[in-house]
Protein backbone atom coordinates (compact mmCIF):
# COMPACT_ATOMS: atom_id res chain seq x y z
CA UNK A 1 0.00 0.00 0.00
CA UNK A 2 1.58 3.67 -1.24
CA UNK A 3 2.50 5.71 2.11
CA UNK A 4 0.79 8.72 2.83
CA UNK A 5 3.51 11.49 4.78
CA UNK A 6 1.28 13.83 6.11
CA UNK A 7 -2.29 13.96 6.95
CA UNK A 8 -2.64 17.22 5.68
CA UNK A 9 -0.97 19.60 3.44
CA UNK A 10 -1.36 23.09 3.55
CA UNK A 11 -0.24 24.99 0.30
CA UNK A 12 0.54 28.76 1.41
CA UNK A 13 2.07 29.94 4.38
CA UNK A 14 0.29 33.49 4.86
CA UNK A 15 -2.95 34.73 6.80
CA UNK A 16 -4.84 31.79 5.35
CA UNK A 17 -2.27 28.90 5.26
CA UNK A 18 -1.57 30.22 9.12
CA UNK A 19 -4.53 30.60 10.61
CA UNK A 20 -5.82 26.92 9.24
CA UNK A 21 -2.98 25.70 10.53
CA UNK A 22 -3.30 27.10 14.33
CA UNK A 23 -7.32 25.66 14.01
CA UNK A 24 -6.26 22.15 13.08
CA UNK A 25 -3.00 22.09 16.17
CA UNK A 26 -6.40 23.31 18.19
CA UNK A 27 -8.49 20.26 16.77
CA UNK A 28 -5.88 17.75 17.84
CA UNK A 29 -4.23 17.51 14.18
CA UNK A 30 -0.07 17.60 14.82
CA UNK A 31 0.44 15.88 11.40
CA UNK A 32 0.32 18.45 9.01
CA UNK A 33 2.78 20.61 6.73
CA UNK A 34 2.64 24.22 5.59
CA UNK A 35 4.55 24.44 2.14
CA UNK A 36 5.26 27.56 0.48
CA UNK A 37 7.39 29.27 -2.38
CA UNK A 38 8.83 32.40 -0.55
CA UNK A 39 11.97 32.34 2.13
CA UNK A 40 9.42 33.73 4.87
CA UNK A 41 5.27 33.61 6.28
CA UNK A 42 3.24 36.02 5.20
CA UNK A 43 1.80 35.67 1.49
CA UNK A 44 0.74 39.21 0.46
CA UNK A 45 3.00 40.84 2.94
CA UNK A 46 6.07 38.88 2.16
CA UNK A 47 6.21 39.69 -1.94
CA UNK A 48 4.51 42.76 -1.60
CA UNK A 49 7.04 45.51 -0.10
CA UNK A 50 7.24 48.90 -2.51
CA UNK A 51 7.28 52.08 -0.67
CA UNK A 52 4.13 53.45 0.92
CA UNK A 53 2.69 49.55 1.27
CA UNK A 54 0.15 49.47 4.00
CA UNK A 55 -3.16 47.16 5.15
CA UNK A 56 -6.40 49.09 3.29
CA UNK A 57 -8.85 49.11 6.29
CA UNK A 58 -8.13 49.21 9.96
CA UNK A 59 -5.74 47.42 11.38
CA UNK A 60 -7.46 46.06 14.37
CA UNK A 61 -10.26 44.07 11.66
CA UNK A 62 -6.81 42.46 9.51
CA UNK A 63 -6.45 40.08 12.72
CA UNK A 64 -6.71 37.12 13.98
CA UNK A 65 -9.84 37.52 16.26
CA UNK A 66 -8.30 35.12 19.04
CA UNK A 67 -5.10 37.04 18.13
CA UNK A 68 -5.61 41.08 18.53
CA UNK A 69 -2.33 42.76 18.51
CA UNK A 70 -2.06 46.00 20.25
CA UNK A 71 1.45 47.64 19.70
CA UNK A 72 0.13 48.60 15.64
CA UNK A 73 1.94 51.91 14.95
CA UNK A 74 -0.94 53.73 12.88
CA UNK A 75 -4.81 52.84 12.64
CA UNK A 76 -3.71 51.45 8.90
CA UNK A 77 -0.30 50.02 9.60
CA UNK A 78 2.50 49.42 7.01
CA UNK A 79 2.98 46.63 5.38
CA UNK A 80 6.33 45.63 7.69
CA UNK A 81 4.06 45.23 10.42
CA UNK A 82 1.43 42.95 8.93
CA UNK A 83 5.11 40.64 8.33
CA UNK A 84 6.16 40.79 11.62
CA UNK A 85 2.44 40.24 12.98
CA UNK A 86 2.71 36.61 10.46
CA UNK A 87 5.64 36.18 11.84
CA UNK A 88 5.16 36.29 15.58
CA UNK A 89 1.41 34.14 15.14
CA UNK A 90 3.85 31.75 13.28
CA UNK A 91 6.46 31.57 16.79
CA UNK A 92 3.67 31.79 18.98
CA UNK A 93 1.54 29.19 17.99
CA UNK A 94 5.05 26.71 17.43
CA UNK A 95 4.00 26.40 13.62
CA UNK A 96 7.74 26.77 12.21
CA UNK A 97 8.81 22.90 12.39
CA UNK A 98 5.32 22.45 10.26
CA UNK A 99 6.93 25.20 7.45
CA UNK A 100 9.20 23.92 4.45
CA UNK A 101 10.24 27.52 2.64
CA UNK A 102 11.21 27.66 -1.24
CA UNK A 103 9.03 24.66 -2.00
CA UNK A 104 6.64 25.64 -5.06
CA UNK A 105 4.18 23.26 -5.94
CA UNK A 106 3.52 22.95 -9.73
CA UNK A 107 1.01 19.82 -9.78
CA UNK A 108 -1.59 18.09 -7.11
CA UNK A 109 -3.11 14.56 -8.44
CA UNK A 110 -5.70 12.30 -6.51
CA UNK A 111 -4.27 8.96 -6.46
CA UNK A 112 -7.74 6.93 -5.94
CA UNK A 113 -6.08 3.53 -5.82
CA UNK A 114 -4.52 4.79 -2.75
CA UNK A 115 -7.23 7.48 -1.29
CA UNK A 116 -4.45 10.04 -1.04
CA UNK A 117 -2.98 13.90 -3.08
CA UNK A 118 0.30 13.56 -4.10
CA UNK A 119 1.74 16.87 -4.76
CA UNK A 120 5.40 17.49 -7.25
CA UNK A 121 7.20 20.40 -6.40
CA UNK A 122 9.30 22.37 -8.74
CA UNK A 123 12.40 20.48 -7.80
CA UNK A 124 11.15 17.12 -8.52
CA UNK A 125 10.18 16.14 -5.16
CA UNK A 126 7.10 14.36 -4.24
CA UNK A 127 4.67 15.12 -0.99
CA UNK A 128 1.73 12.61 -0.36
CA UNK A 129 -1.72 13.61 1.87
CA UNK A 130 -4.95 12.74 2.47
CA UNK A 131 -6.12 16.26 2.69
CA UNK A 132 -4.85 19.34 0.71
CA UNK A 133 -5.46 22.78 2.19
CA UNK A 134 -5.00 25.26 -0.84
CA UNK A 135 -4.20 28.86 1.15
CA UNK A 136 -2.43 30.39 -2.00
CA UNK A 137 -4.42 33.19 -1.44
CA UNK A 138 -4.91 35.36 -4.64
CA UNK A 139 -2.61 38.70 -4.17
CA UNK A 140 0.64 36.51 -4.39
CA UNK A 141 0.96 36.54 -8.64
CA UNK A 142 2.28 39.50 -10.60
CA UNK A 143 -0.21 40.41 -13.70
CA UNK A 144 1.62 41.56 -16.19
CA UNK A 145 0.16 44.21 -18.80
CA UNK A 146 -0.13 42.76 -22.60
CA UNK A 147 1.15 45.71 -24.17
CA UNK A 148 3.59 45.68 -27.16
CA UNK A 149 6.87 46.55 -27.01
CA UNK A 150 7.06 46.38 -23.38
CA UNK A 151 10.20 43.70 -23.33
CA UNK A 152 11.85 46.46 -25.56
CA UNK A 153 11.84 48.70 -22.77
CA UNK A 154 16.02 49.60 -22.12
CA UNK A 155 15.40 50.86 -18.88
CA UNK A 156 14.63 49.12 -15.77
CA UNK A 157 11.18 47.37 -15.30
CA UNK A 158 9.50 46.69 -11.85
CA UNK A 159 6.34 45.23 -11.14
CA UNK A 160 5.20 46.84 -7.52
CA UNK A 161 4.47 42.62 -6.29
CA UNK A 162 8.28 42.34 -6.86
CA UNK A 163 10.09 45.59 -6.06
CA UNK A 164 13.63 45.64 -6.11
CA UNK A 165 14.88 47.77 -3.22
CA UNK A 166 18.35 48.17 -4.64
CA UNK A 167 16.46 50.72 -7.14
CA UNK A 168 17.36 54.35 -7.39
CA UNK A 169 14.72 56.73 -8.45
CA UNK A 170 16.19 59.93 -7.22
CA UNK A 171 16.32 62.14 -10.42
CA UNK A 172 15.38 59.28 -12.77
CA UNK A 173 12.34 60.03 -15.47
CA UNK A 174 9.76 57.52 -14.23
CA UNK A 175 6.40 55.49 -15.67
CA UNK A 176 3.80 54.28 -13.53
CA UNK A 177 1.41 52.08 -15.27
CA UNK A 178 -2.03 51.25 -13.04
CA UNK A 179 -4.39 53.47 -10.91
CA UNK A 180 -5.14 50.93 -8.50
CA UNK A 181 -4.58 50.04 -5.10
CA UNK A 182 -1.14 49.66 -5.17
CA UNK A 183 -0.62 52.62 -7.36
CA UNK A 184 -2.64 54.70 -4.73
CA UNK A 185 0.22 54.02 -1.95
CA UNK A 186 3.03 53.82 -4.43
CA UNK A 187 2.54 56.84 -6.58
CA UNK A 188 2.66 59.45 -3.21
CA UNK A 189 5.67 58.14 -1.98
CA UNK A 190 8.29 58.22 -5.00
CA UNK A 191 6.58 61.19 -6.46
CA UNK A 192 8.76 64.02 -4.38
CA UNK A 193 11.84 61.71 -5.64
CA UNK A 194 11.62 61.46 -8.96
CA UNK A 195 12.86 63.94 -11.68
CA UNK A 196 9.08 63.68 -13.34
CA UNK A 197 6.69 61.51 -12.56
CA UNK A 198 4.11 60.24 -15.54
CA UNK A 199 0.82 58.18 -14.07
CA UNK A 200 -0.93 56.06 -16.93
CA UNK A 201 -4.42 55.56 -16.24
CA UNK A 202 -7.31 53.47 -17.82
CA UNK A 203 -10.04 54.02 -15.97
CA UNK A 204 -10.10 56.29 -12.50
CA UNK A 205 -10.65 54.71 -9.49
CA UNK A 206 -12.81 55.67 -6.22
CA UNK A 207 -10.58 57.47 -3.47
CA UNK A 208 -12.41 58.27 -0.25
CA UNK A 209 -10.51 59.70 2.52
CA UNK A 210 -9.00 57.34 5.08
CA UNK A 211 -9.31 58.04 8.87
CA UNK A 212 -5.77 56.92 9.77
CA UNK A 213 -3.74 58.76 12.74
CA UNK A 214 -0.87 57.14 13.98
CA UNK A 215 -1.29 55.38 17.53
CA UNK A 216 0.74 57.30 20.48
CA UNK A 217 2.28 55.15 23.77
CA UNK A 218 -1.17 56.15 25.45
CA UNK A 219 -3.32 54.99 22.62
CA UNK A 220 -1.62 51.60 22.44
CA UNK A 221 -1.63 51.22 26.07
CA UNK A 222 -5.55 51.84 26.11
CA UNK A 223 -5.74 48.83 23.87
CA UNK A 224 -4.04 46.81 26.95
CA UNK A 225 -7.09 47.90 29.11
CA UNK A 226 -9.74 45.45 29.81
CA UNK A 227 -12.50 45.83 27.05
CA UNK A 228 -10.01 47.62 24.90
CA UNK A 229 -9.54 45.40 22.09
CA UNK A 230 -12.93 44.79 21.83
CA UNK A 231 -14.27 47.71 21.71
CA UNK A 232 -11.88 48.98 19.16
CA UNK A 233 -12.59 46.13 16.76
CA UNK A 234 -16.28 46.56 17.09
CA UNK A 235 -15.80 49.91 16.08
CA UNK A 236 -13.30 48.74 13.44
CA UNK A 237 -15.46 46.19 11.89
CA UNK A 238 -18.66 48.15 11.91
CA UNK A 239 -16.87 50.92 10.01
CA UNK A 240 -15.64 48.35 6.87
CA UNK A 241 -18.98 46.51 7.12
CA UNK A 242 -20.59 49.81 6.68
CA UNK A 243 -17.81 51.40 3.83
CA UNK A 244 -17.85 47.87 1.92
CA UNK A 245 -19.40 44.94 2.36
CA UNK A 246 -22.78 46.19 3.09
CA UNK A 247 -22.55 48.75 0.52
CA UNK A 248 -22.24 45.89 -2.01
CA UNK A 249 -24.41 43.52 -1.32
CA UNK A 250 -27.42 46.07 -0.38
CA UNK A 251 -26.61 48.76 -2.61
CA UNK A 252 -30.31 48.91 -3.41
CA UNK A 253 -31.71 48.81 0.45
CA UNK A 254 -29.50 50.97 2.28
CA UNK A 255 -28.46 54.41 0.89
CA UNK A 256 -23.97 54.05 1.54
CA UNK A 257 -23.13 53.97 -1.53
CA UNK A 258 -24.93 57.42 -3.08
CA UNK A 259 -22.71 58.69 0.77
CA UNK A 260 -19.81 57.48 -0.48
CA UNK A 261 -19.78 58.77 -3.97
CA UNK A 262 -20.59 62.33 -2.45
CA UNK A 263 -18.36 61.74 0.31
CA UNK A 264 -15.64 60.81 -2.85
CA UNK A 265 -16.24 63.56 -5.40
CA UNK A 266 -16.17 66.05 -1.95
CA UNK A 267 -12.81 64.63 -1.17
CA UNK A 268 -11.38 65.11 -5.14
CA UNK A 269 -12.10 68.45 -5.21
CA UNK A 270 -10.68 69.45 -2.22
CA UNK A 271 -7.42 67.45 -3.08
CA UNK A 272 -7.46 68.82 -6.83
CA UNK A 273 -6.35 71.96 -8.01
CA UNK A 274 -6.97 71.77 -11.70
CA UNK A 275 -10.43 71.19 -13.44
CA UNK A 276 -8.94 69.38 -16.00
CA UNK A 277 -7.14 67.20 -13.92
CA UNK A 278 -10.19 66.88 -11.78
CA UNK A 279 -12.28 65.65 -15.13
CA UNK A 280 -9.92 62.75 -15.43
CA UNK A 281 -9.65 61.25 -11.89
CA UNK A 282 -13.97 61.78 -11.54
CA UNK A 283 -15.11 57.81 -11.81
CA UNK A 284 -17.79 57.41 -14.85
CA UNK A 285 -19.31 54.10 -12.77
CA UNK A 286 -21.45 53.78 -9.46
CA UNK A 287 -19.07 53.17 -6.31
CA UNK A 288 -18.67 49.23 -5.71
CA UNK A 289 -18.33 48.54 -9.59
CA UNK A 290 -14.80 48.13 -8.97
CA UNK A 291 -12.82 48.03 -5.92
CA UNK A 292 -12.51 51.73 -4.54
CA UNK A 293 -9.31 52.76 -2.41
CA UNK A 294 -8.66 55.27 0.43
CA UNK A 295 -6.21 57.45 0.41
CA UNK A 296 -5.39 61.08 1.91
CA UNK A 297 -2.65 61.93 -0.40
CA UNK A 298 -2.67 59.66 -3.57
CA UNK A 299 -4.99 62.84 -5.18
CA UNK A 300 -2.95 65.76 -3.87
CA UNK A 301 -0.48 64.28 -6.12
CA UNK A 302 -1.08 65.15 -9.06
CA UNK A 303 -1.02 68.98 -7.76
CA UNK A 304 2.77 68.33 -7.92
CA UNK A 305 4.65 70.22 -11.36
CA UNK A 306 6.68 67.21 -11.72
CA UNK A 307 3.59 65.20 -11.90
CA UNK A 308 1.58 64.19 -14.85
CA UNK A 309 -1.65 61.90 -15.42
CA UNK A 310 -1.93 60.57 -19.43
CA UNK A 311 -5.27 59.18 -19.96
CA UNK A 312 -4.72 58.45 -23.57
CA UNK A 313 -4.30 55.01 -24.13
CA UNK A 314 -0.96 53.12 -25.08
CA UNK A 315 0.17 51.87 -28.29
CA UNK A 316 3.15 50.52 -27.25
CA UNK A 317 6.81 50.74 -24.70
CA UNK A 318 9.42 51.50 -26.76
CA UNK A 319 13.49 51.45 -25.64
CA UNK A 320 12.96 55.06 -24.51
CA UNK A 321 9.53 55.61 -22.98
CA UNK A 322 5.79 54.74 -23.26
CA UNK A 323 4.18 55.96 -26.26
CA UNK A 324 0.58 56.77 -26.50
CA UNK A 325 -1.92 57.60 -29.75
CA UNK A 326 -0.72 61.20 -29.88
CA UNK A 327 2.98 61.49 -27.99
CA UNK A 328 5.88 59.69 -26.31
CA UNK A 329 7.06 59.91 -22.74
CA UNK A 330 10.50 59.58 -22.38
CA UNK A 331 11.20 57.09 -18.72
CA UNK A 332 14.02 55.59 -17.64
CA UNK A 333 12.04 53.35 -14.74
CA UNK A 334 8.90 51.56 -15.60
CA UNK A 335 6.98 50.49 -12.92
CA UNK A 336 3.86 47.75 -13.73
CA UNK A 337 1.27 48.72 -11.10
CA UNK A 338 -1.06 46.15 -12.87
CA UNK A 339 -2.24 44.38 -10.07
CA UNK A 340 -2.85 40.34 -9.94
CA UNK A 341 -4.14 37.31 -10.95
CA UNK A 342 -6.97 36.74 -9.09
CA UNK A 343 -9.67 34.52 -10.49
CA UNK A 344 -8.63 33.32 -13.85
CA UNK A 345 -6.09 30.52 -15.28
CA UNK A 346 -2.71 30.25 -13.80
CA UNK A 347 -3.42 31.23 -10.20
CA UNK A 348 -6.80 29.27 -8.89
CA UNK A 349 -4.78 27.50 -8.26
CA UNK A 350 -1.53 28.50 -8.76
CA UNK A 351 -0.78 24.92 -9.84
CA UNK A 352 -2.08 22.08 -11.91
CA UNK A 353 -4.73 20.01 -10.14
CA UNK A 354 -6.35 16.64 -11.13
CA UNK A 355 -8.79 14.88 -9.11
CA UNK A 356 -10.90 12.09 -10.01
CA UNK A 357 -10.34 10.40 -13.26
CA UNK A 358 -7.57 13.11 -14.32
CA UNK A 359 -10.44 15.58 -13.56
CA UNK A 360 -8.40 19.08 -14.16
CA UNK A 361 -9.97 21.76 -12.58
CA UNK A 362 -8.90 24.68 -14.13
CA UNK A 363 -10.25 23.60 -17.33
CA UNK A 364 -13.16 22.59 -15.66
CA UNK A 365 -13.95 26.12 -14.58
CA UNK A 366 -12.88 27.56 -17.70
CA UNK A 367 -15.98 25.03 -19.49
CA UNK A 368 -17.90 25.55 -16.73
CA UNK A 369 -17.76 28.73 -14.90
CA UNK A 370 -16.01 29.38 -12.06
CA UNK A 371 -18.08 27.52 -9.04
CA UNK A 372 -17.53 26.05 -5.56
CA UNK A 373 -19.71 25.26 -2.28
CA UNK A 374 -19.26 27.86 -0.22
CA UNK A 375 -15.96 28.53 -1.72
CA UNK A 376 -14.44 25.70 -0.59
CA UNK A 377 -15.18 22.79 -2.20
CA UNK A 378 -15.37 21.43 -5.62
CA UNK A 379 -16.91 17.53 -6.42
CA UNK A 380 -14.58 15.27 -7.71
CA UNK A 381 -11.96 16.57 -6.11
CA UNK A 382 -12.01 14.32 -2.90
CA UNK A 383 -10.59 16.18 0.13
CA UNK A 384 -9.29 19.30 -1.62
CA UNK A 385 -10.19 22.26 0.14
CA UNK A 386 -9.89 25.95 -0.68
CA UNK A 387 -9.78 29.06 1.95
CA UNK A 388 -9.94 31.21 -0.98
CA UNK A 389 -12.18 29.98 -3.55
CA UNK A 390 -14.47 31.09 -5.94
CA UNK A 391 -17.54 33.20 -4.29
CA UNK A 392 -15.84 33.00 -1.31
CA UNK A 393 -14.98 37.16 -1.13
CA UNK A 394 -18.68 38.00 -1.53
CA UNK A 395 -18.39 37.39 2.20
CA UNK A 396 -17.39 40.17 4.31
CA UNK A 397 -13.66 40.60 3.42
CA UNK A 398 -12.58 41.37 7.67
CA UNK A 399 -12.99 37.87 8.20
CA UNK A 400 -9.95 36.38 8.71
CA UNK A 401 -10.38 33.41 10.42
CA UNK A 402 -13.77 33.00 9.57
CA UNK A 403 -12.46 32.08 5.77
CA UNK A 404 -10.19 28.83 7.32
CA UNK A 405 -13.51 27.35 9.13
CA UNK A 406 -14.82 25.68 6.34
CA UNK A 407 -12.08 23.69 5.76
CA UNK A 408 -10.38 22.68 8.69
CA UNK A 409 -13.95 21.83 10.44
CA UNK A 410 -14.47 19.01 7.26
CA UNK A 411 -10.81 17.79 8.23
CA UNK A 412 -12.10 17.55 11.81
CA UNK A 413 -14.88 15.75 10.32
CA UNK A 414 -12.69 13.05 8.98
CA UNK A 415 -10.69 12.51 12.28
CA UNK A 416 -6.98 11.47 13.07
CA UNK A 417 -5.34 9.25 10.62
CA UNK A 418 -6.27 5.21 10.62
CA UNK A 419 -5.53 2.85 8.23
CA UNK A 420 -7.92 2.63 5.50
CA UNK A 421 -9.96 -0.37 5.22
CA UNK A 422 -10.14 -2.85 1.87
CA UNK A 423 -12.55 -0.59 -0.66
CA UNK A 424 -12.37 2.46 1.31
CA UNK A 425 -12.33 5.89 -0.60
CA UNK A 426 -12.54 9.72 0.62
CA UNK A 427 -15.96 10.72 2.37
CA UNK A 428 -16.59 7.13 3.53
CA UNK A 429 -14.32 7.05 6.53
CA UNK A 430 -15.38 4.88 9.62
CA UNK A 431 -16.56 7.06 12.31
CA UNK A 432 -14.21 6.62 14.50
CA UNK A 433 -11.97 8.28 16.93
CA UNK A 434 -13.16 11.95 16.80
CA UNK A 435 -15.70 11.71 14.38
CA UNK A 436 -17.59 9.19 16.28
CA UNK A 437 -19.55 12.04 17.03
CA UNK A 438 -20.31 12.87 13.09
CA UNK A 439 -23.62 11.67 11.85
CA UNK A 440 -22.29 9.09 9.09
CA UNK A 441 -24.21 11.38 6.68
CA UNK A 442 -22.64 14.25 8.03
CA UNK A 443 -19.17 12.76 7.76
CA UNK A 444 -19.76 11.86 3.82
CA UNK A 445 -20.72 15.31 3.43
CA UNK A 446 -17.63 16.50 4.82
CA UNK A 447 -15.90 15.01 1.81
CA UNK A 448 -15.66 17.52 -0.58
CA UNK A 449 -17.26 15.16 -3.65
CA UNK A 450 -20.54 17.18 -2.80
CA UNK A 451 -20.68 20.05 -0.25
CA UNK A 452 -18.74 21.40 2.21
CA UNK A 453 -19.61 22.20 5.82
CA UNK A 454 -19.24 26.03 6.55
CA UNK A 455 -19.74 25.86 10.17
CA UNK A 456 -16.72 25.66 13.25
CA UNK A 457 -16.04 22.34 14.68
CA UNK A 458 -16.87 22.55 18.34
CA UNK A 459 -12.99 21.07 19.09
CA UNK A 460 -10.52 20.80 22.07
CA UNK A 461 -7.16 19.11 22.14
CA UNK A 462 -7.49 15.27 22.42
CA UNK A 463 -11.29 15.80 20.67
CA UNK A 464 -12.98 17.20 17.74
CA UNK A 465 -16.67 17.05 17.50
CA UNK A 466 -18.06 18.06 14.00
CA UNK A 467 -21.11 19.96 14.19
CA UNK A 468 -22.04 20.13 10.17
CA UNK A 469 -24.32 22.15 8.90
CA UNK A 470 -27.74 21.40 7.31
CA UNK A 471 -26.41 22.61 3.96
CA UNK A 472 -27.44 21.80 0.63
CA UNK A 473 -26.84 18.56 -1.20
CA UNK A 474 -26.83 17.97 -5.19
CA UNK A 475 -30.07 17.21 -6.29
CA UNK A 476 -30.46 16.38 -10.11
CA UNK A 477 -33.99 17.76 -11.47
CA UNK A 478 -37.07 15.22 -10.16
CA UNK A 479 -34.62 13.33 -8.14
CA UNK A 480 -34.37 12.82 -3.71
CA UNK A 481 -31.68 14.74 -2.11
CA UNK A 482 -28.53 13.05 -1.35
CA UNK A 483 -27.91 12.58 1.52
CA UNK A 484 -24.73 10.83 1.69
CA UNK A 485 -21.66 9.71 -0.35
CA UNK A 486 -21.24 7.08 -2.56
CA UNK A 487 -18.47 4.53 -1.84
CA UNK A 488 -16.58 5.98 -5.31
CA UNK A 489 -15.77 9.19 -6.22
CA UNK A 490 -18.11 10.09 -8.64
CA UNK A 491 -17.70 12.92 -11.53
CA UNK A 492 -18.89 16.76 -10.59
CA UNK A 493 -22.79 17.55 -11.12
CA UNK A 494 -23.96 18.66 -14.40
CA UNK A 495 -24.36 23.06 -14.86
CA UNK A 496 -28.17 21.99 -14.38
CA UNK A 497 -28.26 20.08 -10.91
CA UNK A 498 -29.97 22.40 -8.26
CA UNK A 499 -29.25 22.72 -4.28
CA UNK A 500 -31.90 21.91 -2.14
CA UNK A 501 -31.70 24.65 0.65
CA UNK A 502 -33.27 24.09 3.99
CA UNK A 503 -33.35 27.22 6.09
CA UNK A 504 -35.55 29.15 8.14
CA UNK A 505 -34.84 32.64 6.68
CA UNK A 506 -33.88 33.82 3.09
CA UNK A 507 -30.07 34.73 3.38
CA UNK A 508 -28.93 37.98 0.82
CA UNK A 509 -29.23 36.97 -3.15
CA UNK A 510 -25.77 36.25 -2.78
CA UNK A 511 -25.83 32.87 -1.65
CA UNK A 512 -28.88 31.93 -3.51
CA UNK A 513 -27.78 28.85 -6.37
CA UNK A 514 -27.44 30.75 -9.04
CA UNK A 515 -24.54 32.73 -7.53
CA UNK A 516 -22.42 29.29 -7.87
CA UNK A 517 -22.97 29.06 -11.27
CA UNK A 518 -26.39 26.60 -11.06
CA UNK A 519 -29.59 27.51 -12.67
Amino acid sequence: MSTIEHEIIIVGAGFSGIGAAIALREAGFEDFLLVDDADGVGGTWHWNTYPGVAVDIPSFSYQFSFDQRTEWSRVYAPGRELKAYAESCVDKYGLRPHIRFATTVVAADFDSDADRWVLRTAEGAELTARFVLSATGVLTRPKLPDIPGIETFAGTTVHTARWDHDLELRGKRVAVIGTGASAVQVIPEIAPQVEHLTVFQRTPIWCLPRPDLPLPAPARLALRLPGGRTLTRLISQTYVEVTFPLAAHYHRSLPTAAIGERTGLAHLRRQVKDPAVRAKLTPNYALGCKRPSFSNDYLATYNRANVTLETAPITEVTATGVRTSDTEHPADVLILATGFKVMESGNMPTYDLHGVDGLDLEKWWDENRLQAYEGVSVPGFPNYFSIMGPTATTAPRTSRSSRTRPATSCAACAGPATPAPPGWRSGARPTTGSSAKCSPGATARCSGRTAAPTRTATTSTSTAMCRCARRPRWKPPGAAAISTCPTTCSPPPPASWRTVRRRRRPRPRRYHAREYGYS
